[in-house]
């Protein structure tokens, strides 16, 4: 049944744990209804990729039972908070309350063509400025170790162990060849500024949805989150992370020859 966090705020201390059925995005729309504690949560892939999945639908009967009966591990994937700070007169305001955050937090120009410039800061040291063109479609990722098998993977930032607290900045298009992605420490704060040098708004979205805009002199503050994502592993499985991104991701494997191809292709016609 579909619902709002602002018609249940009982959730935190009236559920044990939470069934999730679908694919990674599902799990991407729990982070969103709990702002604070989160239950343990089981999920169920049903055919999709499922990369943050551990169980399959058919397992359900045997997944349940151990969580019911108090055999399950939990892994604990780390989550951030992030506040927007825009331009109310004089003065600054929040524009949203402290999101929880999952996979990542985006800043880009939006459907808006003209020239931003975003300034970026880590721990209150300056480190540099991004610049996004009207001729590039460049953004700002600030991801999470989970996150990092998302929208930072396909930009060429770095494959994060779930286990490792960190947090990664990953640029898209850079115009810069040195603009390589960096890895933070979890405790670090990165606080994102629109500069007052540029010609346009940029937008924020966090794990695919859109939060707000961001004038001129408006910022972003991003930093770990002291509630978690609790999610259910196989028993004595671990988080079978170096199963599932040779098998799911492909990684590193070779491109495959002309022969192999058309052996499928003459398997599939038999």
């Amino acid at each position: 049944m579909p619902c709002r966090l602002g018609q249940h705020q009982d959730y935190e201390r009236t559920v044990d744990f939470v069934v999730t059925i679908g694919g990674d995005g599902t799990l991407l729309h729990v982070s969103s209804l709990f702002n604070g504690r989160v239950p343990p949560i089981v999920s169920f892939s049903m055919g999709t990729l499922g990369f943050l999945l551990p169980f399959h639908i058919k397992d359900y009967v045997r997944a349940l039972s151990s969580v019911i009966d108090g055999h399950a591990s939990l892994l604990p994937r780390l989550r951030l908070e992030c506040t927007a700070f825009t331009l109310d007169l004089a003065d600054m305001r929040a524009c949203a309350e402290r999101i929880q955050v999952m996979n990542e937090v985006n800043l880009h120009r939006g459907r808006y063509p003209h020239l931003s410039a975003v300034r970026c800061y880590v721990d209150g040291e300056y480190l540099t400025d991004a610049v996004v063109s009207g001729a590039s479609i460049y953004w700002l990722i600030i991801a999470t170790p989970t996150g990092s098998t998302a929208y930072s993977l396909s930009a060429g930032g770095p494959i994060v162990h779930p286990s490792v607290p960190s947090l990664l900045i990953t640029p898209v298009c850079p115009l810069s060849l040195s603009f390589r992605p960096v890895l933070l420490p979890a405790d670090a704060r990165v606080q994102l500024r629109v500069s007052r040098s540029s010609r346009g708004e940029a937008e924020l979205t966090v794990d695919g949805r859109e939060l707000c805009l961001l004038p001129v002199g408006s910022y972003v503050e991003v930093r770990r989150s002291v509630y978690p994502m609790l999610c259910v592993n196989r028993v004595n499985e671990g988080v079978d992370w170096v199963r599932d991104i040779n098998q799911m991701l492909k990684f590193n494997q070779g491109f495959a020859n002309k022969h192999q191809l058309l052996m499928r292709t003459d398997a599939d016609w038999e």
